[in-house]
């Protein structure tokens, strides 16, 4: 929706309806739909995958003998 400011002209574009006494309204207002999500779709949530380190062979202790 676009709207015109009365004392310095400028003009905006935006999404939702302005009310204030310094803009006028350039266009007629027009109800958006709006979308609800769908329930059968899964959320795209990607989870972070664990990386499984290598496991270092543990030095045993030498004997003395």
């Amino acid at each position: 929706m676009k709207y015109r400011n009365i004392k310095n002209g400028s003009v905006i574009d935006i999404p939702c309806i302005l009310t204030d006494v310094d803009w006028k309204a350039l266009e007629p207002s027009e109800p958006q739909s709006v979308e609800e999500p769908q329930e059968n779709e899964a959320p795209s949530v990607e989870e972070p995958q664990e990386e499984a380190e290598p496991k270092k062979p543990q030095k045993k202790p030498a004997k003395k003998g």
